[in-house]
């Protein structure tokens, strides 16, 4: 059953899982998916007292949080009792579990209001924003970075406010809302601008404003912009800019339609690639553009490279891209079950409550199958659906929308630095 309790026992399992020798040598291996493999149901046997050891340790720093808290409360102490709660939203955020990340931050929030620090109430509408963007809840997310910045301006708090206008430009950005994205970036730049010290919110702030610019087609100004992200991480030594720089002018070349020069700097990233997020998201983007050079089964063996990951990794909300990208590959081989990879990733949206952002995009390039197959009616329901979660969402249904589905942002290094104190 599909129970919160047994969630780490089932991501064991798929983590442990794999391909059916059978099935992958046969026609349908091509649209085999997360669902299609084998599980070691012997050696899961082994791994129980390991999982339960480690969702006890997690519970009990939940608990630690939780009286921490409480007795900050008790004694009158709103600014320990909101860092208890930050602590725990940390630990939620870690176990990609962003509702549950979401409500800690809440906390923190209103025992963050309740103090006479400043940096500390931003921070916690920071993370309470950061939390609502994941689980799509973008209004909400929009009004906390805003307010987050209101603080942090007021008090001269550099570093917080470049956070949450960086922040707010992601958000607005995930909206389709370029312009407004492209004026957070550049009010982040002009608040970095005050300080006696340049640091990694300064190329932060411009690999963003590139990718904006590049989205909306201005592919020369992009191209400046990150060239100043490059120059200012390589000033600063930060190795960490190294896979984020690289992937960026990938997507630059790609959008030029230069597929040789995109697929190589692709390459790049991926060799510096630090984490699996990041390594899943740039393999997506290679694959992109294998796909778009006409080179199909590079792309889909490069996209099962990325699926791979994915399920060692335990980062299966990011399979639904997978699934979109081998969908299309079959789509465009003229396979009339693509529609299968589709189905499959709506379904990992639905049992792993991801946000709707991710079903509305699966719509989006499931009706192009569909439409591609000449099933015109199929098609136009999908689209309706995907409109109707749109008009939800706030966000813009127009072809710009995807332009930053896969940049390689992990959100944790880009708008939420975490701050010292």
């Amino acid at each position: 059953p599909s129970l919160d309790e047994l969630r780490p026992v089932v991501d064991h399992l798929v983590a442990t899982s794999r391909p059916d020798d059978d099935r992958a040598w046969s026609g349908s291996g091509v649209l085999a998916s997360v669902g299609d493999r084998l599980v070691d149901a012997k050696g899961l046997e082994g791994a129980l007292e390991t999982l339960l050891e480690r969702e006890q340790e997690h519970l009990r720093a939940l608990y630690r949080a939780t009286a921490d808290a409480v007795m900050a409360v008790q004694s009158g102490r709103p600014e320990d009792a909101a860092r208890a709660c930050l602590n725990a939203f940390e630990l939620e955020e870690a176990g990609d579990r962003p509702q549950r990340a979401e409500a800690w931050a809440d906390a923190a929030v209103r025992s963050a209001i309740e103090s006479s620090n400043d940096e500390l109430r931003s921070l916690a509408f920071r993370r309470r924003g950061r939390a609502r963007r994941a689980c799509a809840r973008y209004p909400e997310g929009e009004r906390d970075y805003a307010r987050a910045y209101e603080i942090s301006s007021a008090v001269n708090d550099i570093q917080g406010a470049a956070e949450a206008a960086i922040g707010s430009g992601n958000l607005v950005e995930d909206e389709g809302r370029w312009a407004e994205a492209e004026r957070w970036y550049r009010r982040a730049l002009e608040v970095l601008s005050s300080g006696d010290t340049r640091t990694s919110e300064h190329w932060h702030a411009w690999l963003n404003l590139h990718v904006v610019q590049r989205s909306r087609g201005q592919l020369e100004e992009s191209a400046s912009a990150l060239e100043q992200a490059e120059g200012i991480a390589s000033d600063l030594g930060d190795e960490a800019a190294h896979m984020f720089i690289e992937n960026a002018w990938g997507q630059w070349h790609l959008a030029r339609s230069e597929y040789a020069d995109a697929i190589d700097r692709l390459h790049r990233a991926l060799g510096v690639a630090v984490g699996t997020r990041a390594r899943i998201t740039i393999r997506m983007n290679l694959a992109e553009a294998l796909l778009r050079s006409g080179r199909r089964l590079d792309a889909v063996e490069e996209a099962r490279r990325a699926e791979r990951d994915a399920i060692v990794g335990r980062t299966f909300g990011q399979l639904p891209e997978v699934y979109r990208l081998l969908g299309r590959a079959a789509s465009e081989a003229g396979n009339p079950d693509a529609f299968v990879l589709f189905e499959r990733g709506l379904d990992l949206i639905t049992d792993r409550g991801l946000p709707a952002i991710e079903r509305v995009r699966t719509l989006e390039a499931y009706a192009g199958s569909e439409r591609a197959a000449g099933e015109i009616e199929s098609a136009d329901q999908l689209m309706n659906e995907a409109r109707r979660l749109y008009e939800e969402l706030g966000v813009r249904s127009d072809d710009e929308h995807g332009g930053a589905e896969r940049e390689s942002r992990p959100d944790r290094q880009i708008d939420g630095v975490e701050d010292d104190d």
